[in-house]
């Protein structure tokens, strides 16, 4: 009789307890697949049929067909368990009990699916028993029933070709549904029994099969053996020769590759296996462009080539091109979960892959996209476990669990990372993950665990020498741990065998790491020198030296290590070694010895290690024009890559092209989040803020989110340019909360005074006239005792602090300064306090930071509080001043001495002074230590040419400020036709100039100093700074209308340490215009003569005066002599010296010193100077006789005829000069006979 099948509520029975899963222990196989249908078996506990395992011939057929004589199974485990000895009924009932109370009430079988999973078991059940009923034989799956069938047949016929194909067809089953391991031993099992019997198109399926079963787990040894198999089948077709064409290409057989393709391309030009093939044979001697233009459209852009193409991308250095291909796969793929699964995890496998390298993984250096990178190979692993982890395909993928530990170490997910290594240990029994959950405890500091893992390893596979050597090294490392150094170090020297050289060196490289790393270096030393006896010629161990003495701080030893280490240099000398090396030489400052061992490591079309760290080698070097070279190329290939935009745009910033680092970062920052947007953020603010674009730097000034994404410094800067950029209460905020975070350290309470000065706000706001939130209160006690609370929601640091809504703070908010409160302390006792203070929370801080710079702080951040007490003997701010002017005055000498010696320009004698370049201009205008050297030259000559051939001109800073501040009623640039220049650096100058000024604009500037025994102020009016914040801003817009605002490109040809030299030598915005100069073939105009020396000692163009473009204009009849005398007057009175001098303008100078010989008369003297002794002998006899004619002016007239002929006489062509003066004296003193001797006899003294 048929036996009967399980009635619905016995399969919902079974279903609701079954969790949808396999009852086997540990076992996760679905029951029923995505697609609904059912993939599983049913097994009975005891057989439905006599013969069968565990038959109980007492039972009735209703308590066969009961749910407590049945369990849902896999096919596997369903086989398994006809072992009766291994898996009796008791132990098949334990199993099943167990697994139901696991998943009680957990599934529910759809209702469309009972009637499905019914037909499936009843037809099952009923072919089962047709063949076991002749047979006496139960077998329990289909494929048995063919077999069954197939061992009753003799010869093969049409109908036994469909058994055999039908069989194949549910192995297939089995392996779309993940069952790797079961269709694999299936596959093979039916080879073994059937294959003389089947045709030679089923030999290939089989061979097909199985290969592509291999190749699906990744196995390629095996994958090509079966594939590479069918080339002995006469059986061909497209999809025959294809296949056999791919097992070619991965066993590296090109030769017979190239042979099948092109048989292969005749049957079929556009099978997918084909060109699969065809791209793992050419992918290391074709480029992807090349193999995609060889492939047919019609294949181009099918799932299997584009996952190909994508990877060798990564190879090829294109990560970010190859991994955007392998994702848009996944969209592509057809609906099989487990198919999807595995390509995440390839996917997650090529992240890592091009991330995690052995250097890295020892360093722990990866940048924040790396970290982001890592995070979305976690959730692609993640996903694909989540459907793997339930087929039998995890336990070939364990690398998976595997992958998503190594993620979750080197993202500090310890914990996790433990839980991963732990279950991927359990599922392979392999070395690899053994010894990452080994390390793992050890890092975590787990050492008991660690230890019985090492004690009871539960390997399957017996272990190879170098695994046993590594484990007597994590046996020596663990007992480090515990504190038993002497012991780990002993076990290792145990190990030493001087017979074995590679493990002896190996094995006491482990020695030196081990000591080191127990802070141990002198333990360490006799082992390196024990090699370097031993091995002299072995690079390692100078490596090793090399390294020790770093961290001990001798760097000259080391570096002769190093040095050594590169001379054992050669082909052979492995890439970690020579890494290894350029590293050393990186920690000592080398860089320019680590460039060549960077650039015999790096391939610069692709980012990696080597790459990154040729960049930053040129980078530290100065080299900032090959560094941009290199990033920028790479950049192409990975756009929006952290690491290169940050270097990328540091050289632009440094090289101050501001708009290229904007440039670069904007389009960037909007794929970024947390720290990365923050810090970049902050640069944009800062940039920003370099172009004085306030709007923009406070728009990405308010982007930064997390203020511990950044440094104490760059967090203050944030402040200041909020500051800047107008929004004060913001700023303030933002510098309060910095100081509570830093409130330990003092120059968290510099920078925060800074900024609170900086800010100016009313005093009103800094002492409100109510208590509110965010105040300070002071009040008295009715024992006088002073107090003081902050009322604030903040976390403040410091005095007494309270919340807003505290019922103390309630008491305390809407007071006014002088109110007297009563306090109830309880009990019936009161208590009253009086406000005597009411202070702004950020006044509170400021004024409390500045008492610990009198007490925790004292001395340190150069900084002095002093306490005025005017008139008063001991008043300290007036003791400061009169020393400190002092200083200052000696100071003052030595610099100004440096310039009147022509030592120094303009610029420099800015820096020296700590003060903007147009400020220090200023100062030397009214100077009494020091003349302006505009020229020294004739430079008429160079003005000339250069007009007149129409070259370029670089205008510099001083010849705008003479242009604009000097000549204010015409601008004699307007005359030129030429091509003018002006750097950006210069522009910026002018900008910091007007803020500086903006500061006083409100109340003027007033400053204070010592003079004569008594303090002196000197006040700039707001309505001077006013004007001069005006002419600023009219030099800034004519040179935007008017000349090409440019920063030299040449600034990235030049090497960072000759770059700071020549601004220290010249000042930034001046070297800035000899690079303009030389990079645009032009002329510098300058009133800085000094400056000017330096443009003529490197033959450059000849540069030229405001003065010498002037006397040009005038000559050219374009302006008239009245207005070419009025400049010339103009300059002298403005203090620049060696300026030619009428009659006339040196006796309004003369006039204008009050006819004392002081400035700006002096200045004009030095006029007579520099013209040609004709001229200038007639002038000085013209100003003579006016002198002599003035009688008020008798009593001083020979001390100022002296004074002019001791001046003149330093001309070099004096006696000529003489004789002249004598000729226009007679000449002009015809009629002043007396005078005229009289002077005379002054002049015979010379």
């Amino acid at each position: 009789m048929s036996r009967l099948a399980p009635k619905q509520e016995t399969i919902r029975a079974l279903f609701a307890l079954s969790g949808n899963q396999c009852a086997f222990p540990g076992c996760s196989h679905l029951l029923i697949s995505n697609k609904g249908t059912f993939i599983a078996q049913l097994c009975h506990i005891e057989a439905a049929n006599k013969g069968g395992q565990r038959f109980n011939p007492n039972q009735s057929e209703e308590e066969r067909r009961s749910q407590s004589n049945l369990l849902l199974l896999c096919y596997a485990h369903h086989r398994e368990t006809d072992d009766e000895d291994e898996y009796t009924r008791e132990r098949l009932w334990e199993m099943k009990k167990a697994h139901e109370e696991q998943f009680k009430n957990q599934y529910e079988l759809p209702e469309s699916l009972v009637e499905k999973v019914l037909g499936s078991i009843q037809v099952y059940l009923e072919q089962i028993f047709a063949i076991s009923k002749d047979t006496n034989i139960v077998v329990h799956a289909m494929e048995e029933k063919v077999n069954e069938l197939l061992r009753r047949t003799e010869a093969p016929s049409d109908y036994d070709d469909k058994l055999y194909i039908s069989q194949l067809e549910f192995i297939k089953e089995l392996k779309n549904q993940g069952n790797y391991k079961t269709a694999i031993d299936r596959y093979i099992d039916f080879k073994e029994k059937n294959w003389e019997k089947i045709k030679p198109e089923l030999k290939y399926k089989v061979l097909a099969n199985l290969g592509m079963c291999y190749l699906d787990l990744h196995d390629k040894i095996n994958a090509g053996k079966y594939l590479v198999a069918l080339a002995e089948i006469p059986y061909k077709s497209a999809d025959s020769l294809a296949i056999l064409c791919l097992g070619y290409a991965i066993t590296g057989k090109n030769k017979e590759f190239d042979a099948c393709f092109s048989t292969a391309l005749n049957e079929g030009s556009d099978n997918i296996n084909l060109w699969v093939a065809y791209i793992e044979r050419h992918s290391k001697s074709k480029n992807t462009d090349k193999l995609l233009k060889e492939i047919p459209a019609a294949v181009a852009d099918s799932v299997p080539v584009l996952f190909s193409i994508g990877g060798i991308m990564i190879e090829e250095g294109r990560k970010k091109e190859g991994i955007d291909l392998l994702k848009a796969t996944l969209e592509k793929q057809e609906e099989v979960p487990e198919k999807k699964a595995d390509s995440r995890a390839l996917i997650a496998t090529r992240i890592l892959q091009d991330i995690v390298d052995p250097f890295k993984f020892m360093y722990n250096h990866f940048s924040d996209d790396e970290l982001q990178a890592l995070e979305e190979a976690k959730t692609l692993l993640t996903e694909a476990w989540n459907v793997i982890g339930k087929t039998e395909m995890a336990s070939f993928k364990w690398y998976i669990i595997l992958n998503l530990g190594v993620i979750n170490k080197l993202t500090r997910q310890n914990n996790q990372a433990v839980l991963d290594f732990q279950k991927a240990f359990d599922i392979s029994r392999e070395f690899l993950p053994f010894k990452n959950l080994l390390m793992m405890y050890m890092q975590v500091g787990n050492l008991s665990m660690a230890e019985q893992l090492l004690e009871n390893p539960g390997i399957f596979k017996p272990l190879s020498e170098e695994e046993l050597f590594e484990m007597q090294t994590f046996k020596a490392r663990l007992l480090c741990l515990q504190g038993r150094f002497k012991d780990g170090l002993g076990l290792l020297i145990n190990e030493l065998d001087e017979s074995k050289e590679k493990r002896y060196i190996e094995i006491v490289t482990v020695i030196i790491a081990t000591c080191y790393e127990n802070n141990s270096p002198q333990e360490a030393m006799p082992w390196c020198e024990k090699l370097l006896q031993k091995f002299p010629e072995l690079i390692t161990t100078h490596l090793l030296s090399g390294y020790l003495w770093t961290k001990m701080d001798d760097k000259q030893k080391a570096l002769s290590f190093y040095n050594k280490a590169q001379t054992l240099l050669a082909e052979s000398t492995r890439n970690n070694e020579i890494y290894e090396l350029a590293s050393g030489y990186m920690d000592l400052e080398e860089y320019e010895k680590a460039i060549p061992l960077f650039e015999r490591l790096a391939d610069k079309n692709r980012l990696n290690t080597f790459s990154r760290g040729l960049i930053h080698a040129y980078f530290q070097y100065g080299d900032l024009q090959a560094a941009l070279a290199i990033a920028e190329n790479l950049l192409l290939q990975n756009p929006g890559h952290v690491y290169l935009v940050e270097i990328i745009s540091t050289i632009h910033q440094e090289t101050r092209q501001f708009d290229k680092a904007i440039a670069i970062i904007r389009p960037f920052l909007g794929s970024t989040h947390g720290r990365v947007k923050d810090v970049f953020s902050y640069r944009l603010a800062k940039l920003y803020s370099f172009n004085r674009d306030w709007e923009n730097a406070k728009h990405f000034a308010l982007q930064v989110s997390n203020f511990e994404h950044l440094s104490m410094v760059e967090s203050f800067g944030i402040a200041g340019i909020l500051v800047n950029a107008g929004e004060v209460d913001k700023a303030l905020s933002i510098a309060f909360d910095i100081r509570t975070r830093f409130f330990d350290n003092s120059a968290a309470h510099l920078k925060y005074t800074q900024v609170c000065i900086a800010a100016e706000k009313e005093e009103n706001d800094l002492f409100p006239d109510i208590v509110r939130s965010d105040c300070a209160v002071i009040f008295k006690t009715e024992t006088e005792e002073e107090k003081t609370f902050i009322i604030t929601e903040k976390n403040a640091k410091g005095e007494n602090v309270i919340k807003p809504h505290s019922p103390f703070a309630l008491q305390l908010i809407g007071k006014k300064k002088g109110q007297k409160i009563t306090i109830e302390k309880g009990y019936g006792f009161s208590t009253a306090i009086t406000i005597t203070a009411i202070l702004e929370l950020y006044t509170h801080a400021f004024q409390e930071s500045m008492r610990f710079f009198e007490t925790r702080f004292a001395g340190e951040q150069n900084v002095g509080v002093f306490h005025a007490d005017p008139g008063q003997p001991g008043d300290q701010l007036e003791q400061f001043i009169r020393e400190s002017t002092q200083e200052r005055n000696d100071v003052d000498k030595q610099i100004y001495q440096l310039y009147n010696q022509r030592k120094v320009t303009i610029g420099v004698v800015a820096r020296l002074f700590k003060r903007n370049a147009v400020i220090q201009w200023f100062n030397l205008l009214s100077s009494s230590e020091v003349f302006i050297y505009s020229f020294s030259k004739d430079e008429y000559p160079a003005a000339h040419e250069a007009i007149q051939g129409n070259k370029p001109v670089v205008l510099d800073l001083t010849s705008l400020l003479s242009m604009f501040f000097i000549s204010k009623d015409t601008n004699y640039f307007t005359f030129l036709t030429n091509k003018c220049l002006v750097s950006q650096s210069t522009i910026d100058e002018l900008k910091e100039c007007s803020e500086e000024l903006e500061r006083g604009s409100k109340d003027g500037i007033f400053t204070v100093r010592y003079e004569e025994g008594q303090m002196v102020g000197n006040n700039i009016s707001a309505e001077t700074i006013q004007r001069h914040r005006e002419i600023l801003e009219k030099v800034i817009a004519w040179c935007k209308a008017n000349a090409s605002i440019i920063t030299p490109s040449k600034l990235l040809e030049v090497r960072r340490e000759e770059r700071e030299r020549m601004s220290d030598i010249l000042g930034t915005c001046f070297y800035d215009c000899l690079l303009l100069a030389e990079e645009h073939n032009a002329v510098v105009i300058s009133d800085d003569d000094n400056f000017k020396n330096l443009l003529r000692s490197s033959n450059r163009q000849a540069p030229f005066s405001t003065y010498q473009l002037v006397h040009y204009i005038a000559g050219q009849g374009k302006i008239t002599h009245e207005q070419f005398d009025l400049f010339r007057l103009q300059i002298i009175l403005s203090n620049y010296i060696f300026v030619p001098v009428s009659a006339e303008q040196l006796w309004q100078c003369f006039d204008a010193s009050g006819f004392k010989l002081t400035k700006p008369f002096i200045v004009a003297v030095k006029g007579l100077i520099v013209m040609k002794p004709e001229f200038s002998s007639l002038r000085l006899a013209q100003f003579l006789k006016k002198l002599y004619l003035e009688a008020g002016l008798a009593i001083s007239r020979n001390q100022t005829i002296l004074y002019i002929l001791n001046d003149v006489s330093n001309r070099n062509d004096f006696e000529e000069f003489k004789r002249m003066l004598v000729l226009a004296v007679e000449n002009e003193f015809s009629l002043l006979p007396i005078f005229k001797e009289d002077f005379f006899q002054l002049l015979k003294a010379f």
